[in-house]
């Protein structure tokens, strides 16, 4: 018997959020239709936020990305992208304001249902913005004791 990858089971969400299985076809139009009106890529945006220096944000995939048959199915993720601030020009007079760049943490996280991912979302806002009051306030410690040592 060799080993082969396991199919991916599909999925969409009913009018109150609840995970329900598809067919293909139904998932290709539910995932579609939600392309236009989302603003996370081409997923079914849960949730979006912008700090000064990152955006999380939380999607439906559709997909079940378990590794292996335990649990239920994980068809949502969190991820969060550092916003580096640039301008780019284009010929029509298009002024772009900033890019976004994968955060570089690992594995993201990923939930099976729609609570899940909101209080995901939730946990990782709340983590972003304590890690940017630390950084800040380690540059003022570091200022501070550099002026104390040219003092």
């Amino acid at each position: 018997m060799t080993d082969r990858p396991r199919a991916r089971d599909r999925y969409i969400l009913d009018e109150d959020h609840r995970v329900v299985p598809a067919s293909t076809e139904t998932w290709n139009h539910f995932m579609r239709d939600r392309e236009v009106a989302g603003t996370c890529y081409n997923y079914h945006c849960v949730a979006e936020s912008v700090t000064d220096h990152y955006c999380i944000f939380t999607q439906f995939t559709g997909r079940d990305d378990r590794v292996d048959d335990n649990g239920p199915p994980l068809v949502f993720f969190t991820n969060v992208c550092e916003r580096i601030e640039t301008e780019y020009s284009f010929p029509d007079g298009t002024v772009v304001g900033h890019e976004y760049v994968d955060f570089p943490e690992g594995d993201l996280p990923r939930y099976s249902s729609w609570d899940e991912a909101m209080a995901g979302h939730a946990v990782m806002v709340k983590r972003i913005e304590q890690l940017e009051t630390d950084t800040v306030a380690a540059f003022r410690a570091a200022a501070a004791s550099g002026r104390e040592n040219d003092e």
